[in-house]
């Protein structure tokens, strides 16, 4: 009776670790001579921290869910999948952009990928994929490849809104687009104050983008759309408020605030209707 309880107990371990967090995790038989190394581990919200201390903040601030981490090994060569499960497409979009660099896309991986022979990062469904090889053997690479697209098999795909229509397509520069939700994807790309200076709460999506103007000159839009006009109205008189204090204000009007910063650039802060609208690195000072 005892040996029949073990024995169960063992199979209920294995299921968990395979079927971690909802996800099935890819066999060792996702390429030829792989093996799984060790059980499956998982990190939730108040245990991100445990795998990526100092940079669980970003995740979190997106819309984490669970983390999923398996490794895998072949002779002296392992592999190691990261899972991270956000809380719906953008975030996992936001989180993806976020990460992955340059994209240079992956031959035979559908989706959004990015990589090389030490890394592939992709994006899938509600899913941040992350495959590792320790060692960097391009030998090694089709491996990778092969775990990435055994991994997606078992995630069902899921496109995120066009959060960047909110953006104009005219002079973007591709490649720039990023999303924000809170202080720490804000920092990224400027900073305009303390905290949650714009008050996103971790709630609400900003598009950003990089846009030439004229034939030198590169700006940096950051659009939020708020849920109604009094949000829009109370972020805006938050960060006029608040606005950090290597910015200098010039000017001021109804709804538009003008600014320069440490670099003696010139930024714009506008709010109309329920649109929030940043412009920073302006080489001369707009018009109040």
């Amino acid at each position: 009776m005892k040996k029949s309880i073990c024995m169960l107990a063992a199979i209920v371990m294995v299921a968990v670790s395979l079927y971690s967090a909802g996800l099935e995790i890819p066999s060792g038989n996702f390429s030829a001579g792989w093996q799984i190394k060790d059980g499956a581990r998982t990190f939730n919200r108040n245990g991100l921290y445990g795998h990526i201390n100092g940079g669980s903040e970003l995740f979190l601030e997106f819309g984490f869910d669970v983390l999923t981490v398996q490794r895998y090994i072949k002779g002296e060569d392992e592999l190691a999948l990261e899972a991270y499960k956000m809380t719906s497409p953008e975030a996992a979009l936001g989180i993806y952009l976020m990460k992955c660099g340059q994209e240079i896309p992956v031959p035979g991986v559908p989706g959004r990928s990015t990589g090389d022979s030490y890394q592939l990062v992709a994006l899938w469904g509600d899913y941040f994929l992350v495959v590792n090889n320790y060692s960097g053997k391009k030998e090694v690479a089709p491996a990778m490849t092969a775990l990435l697209l055994a991994t997606q098999k078992n995630i069902p795909a899921a496109e995120p809104a066009d959060l960047f229509a909110r953006l104009p397509e005219k002079d973007r520069v591709a490649g720039s687009e990023r999303l924000i939700r809170g202080m720490y994807s804000l920092a990224s790309l400027y900073t305009l104050g303390e905290d949650d200076v714009l008050l996103l709460k971790g709630e609400i999506f900003g598009v950003a983008a990089d846009f030439k103007v004229g034939s030198q000159e590169v700006v940096t839009k950051i659009v939020i759309h708020y849920p109604g006009k009094q949000r829009a109205e109370s972020a805006f008189n938050h960060v006029k408020a608040n606005l950090d204090s290597y910015l200098e204000a010039l000017g001021e009007a109804p709804g538009r605030l003008i600014f320069k910063d440490y670099k003696g650039k010139y930024g714009k802060i506008e709010v109309q209707g329920e649109v929030l609208t940043v412009t920073v690195n302006l080489a001369a000072a707009p018009s109040v």
